[in-house]
């Protein structure tokens, strides 16, 4: 298994010979699957230009995208009075069905938090058309072991999901760095360097493997500061 996401900055072909081998004693770490994904530099990553893309239209959804090959940007949003992921075991259980859901639709993780009501992950996905299927399974089974622990069978979790392809590098470090910095928005943080100890984000794990010097350049690099990601929290 190999981590390629370069520095910002590197070129396309330094990028595909840039890799490092994830150490095994890290094998157990929630945020393992993070550290597989292709660098932004890569075919594909990038592909609103280059590929053919289809796209839903719902009056009562938002627009969804299904791009192949493509670095996705999701968002999903409990329904208003649903803050049901308030504990650390409640967390681990909607990032536990998240991991055993993703071979399944050849997806690789970047980037992800979970918070109270709401996540964000940055994945690559294979196969666009899979998108809504992966999506429907996670909240599915998530909204059912939650209920379970509730005894509220049949009570209504998930509200939507927002998907977003980034378009170049700065739109996607933009959204790298919006998701390591969703704790700190949240006041769960209080500032950046508390989001290492935060468990449900990968900030920890891009600090170990880049360094923190390269994580906060990134955020120098490609601000958030008044940034409003669409209609996200």
């Amino acid at each position: 298994m190999e981590f390629v996401l370069p520095p910002h900055g590197t070129s396309s072909r330094e990028a595909a010979n840039e890799t490092a081998q994830i150490p095994s004693d890290r094998k157990n770490s929630n945020s393992l699957r993070s550290l597989t994904a292709a660098s932004p530099g890569r075919d594909g990553i990038f592909p609103i230009e280059n590929h053919s893309m289809k796209i839903s239209f719902d009056s009562h959804r938002p627009v969804h995208y299904y791009i192949d090959d493509a670095t996705y940007f999701l968002t999903g949003h409990m329904n208003e009075g649903c803050d049901l992921l308030f504990n650390e075991e409640r967390k681990q259980l909607f990032f536990d069905v998240l991991l055993n859901i993703l071979d399944d639709y050849s997806i690789e993780l970047i980037a992800w938090v979970i918070l109270i009501n709401h996540y964000h992950i940055m994945f690559q996905l294979k196969k666009g058309i899979d998108l809504g299927a992966f999506e429907n399974r996670l909240h599915s089974v998530t909204a059912t072991l939650l209920n379970r622990l509730d005894n509220a069978i049949g009570r209504n979790v998930w509200y939507q999901y927002w998907d977003y392809c980034p378009k170049n590098e700065k739109d996607y470090y933009t959204h790298f760095n919006y998701i390591h910095h969703n704790p700190v928005k949240h006041h769960i943080c209080k500032n950046q360097k508390q989001v290492e100890d935060y468990k449900f984000c990968t900030y920890k794990e891009w600090v170990d493997k880049m360094g923190e010097e390269w994580m906060l350049s990134c955020f120098e690099q490609y601000p958030i500061i008044d940034y409003t990601i669409h209609e996200y929290e």
